[in-house]
């Protein structure tokens, strides 16, 4: 009874903003995981003759997530296939697809079929950047998660050079850069990897700090030590979330002229 009452308090508070009524219950569903009642609204907005073709696309691709939620991928992935099979004019979604397909395939660790998958996100469909920032992340998790640190650092590497304006996937790709030179065992490396995160613009704080943190700063030296500490200050915002560790910031600051 209370899921029915918060499936119902999320449609009336979607329904002002969303053209298509299947697609809010749809979501509805979605958010409060009820994923067999989701699936049945995705298929009757495929099944409706008036749904759009977005709201179509969108419909198959939440199908695919109910199955993928619920961790049986061998059932997720003919699903997301249907969205580029039967919707390929609705890109973006299309993407979305492509890329949990990947997903699907990484969860189960099968990183052979995973990496040409993420891949594909890349060579077609382009000018999606958010999800080809993700996919060439999830391709340096392949190789980073069997220990091919030598294969996964370029891809890394490569979702900073490609995609720099995806501040966020930037920021996961220098702290994995950070972890493959750990893992080489070549320290004085890891540690500009670190040093260079915290330097990033719109970079997550708490992905700043954990690289701080992992900073030798007496190794590092006082005169570097204080010069990457104005460089912080600088591009890290002045809001209230950031507030305590900018403070600190500033006491070490002090402390060291």
């Amino acid at each position: 009874m209370f899921k029915k009452i918060l499936i119902a308090l999320i449609v009336s508070m979607l329904i002002p903003v969303t053209a298509s009524a299947g697609i809010v219950e749809m979501k509805a569903a979605y958010k409060v995981k009820d994923y067999a009642l989701c699936s049945s609204e995705a298929a009757k907005v495929i099944a409706d003759s008036k749904a759009t073709v977005s709201d179509k696309a969108k419909a198959q691709l939440y199908i695919g997530y109910c199955y993928y939620r619920q961790k049986d991928y061998a059932k997720a992935i003919p699903e997301f296939q249907k969205v580029i099979s039967n919707y390929p004019e609705v890109v973006k979604q299309c993407a979305v697809a492509q890329r949990y397909i990947g997903h699907c395939y990484y969860r189960q660790k099968d990183y052979a079929k995973a990496i040409p998958e993420f891949q594909k996100v890349i060579s077609d469909y382009p000018t999606e950047l958010a999800n080809c920032a993700k996919a060439q992340r999830y391709i340096g998790y392949c190789y980073y998660d069997q220990k091919d640190f030598a294969k996964a650092l370029p891809e890394f590497q490569k979702v900073i050079s490609d995609y720099p304006e995806r501040k966020m996937q930037c920021a996961k790709a220098q702290d994995y850069i950070g972890l493959c030179y750990v893992k080489e065992g070549k320290i004085v490396e890891a540690q500009a990897s670190y040093m260079q995160l915290c330097k990033m613009q719109g970079a997550p704080l708490g992905r700043v700090i954990s690289a701080f943190n992992k900073i030798d700063k007496v190794a590092l030296g006082k005169v570097e030590y204080l010069k990457l500490i104005d460089t912080m200050l600088l591009v890290i915002p002045a809001t209230a979330a950031n507030a305590e560790f900018l403070g600190m910031l500033k006491s070490e600051q002090e402390k060291l002229k």
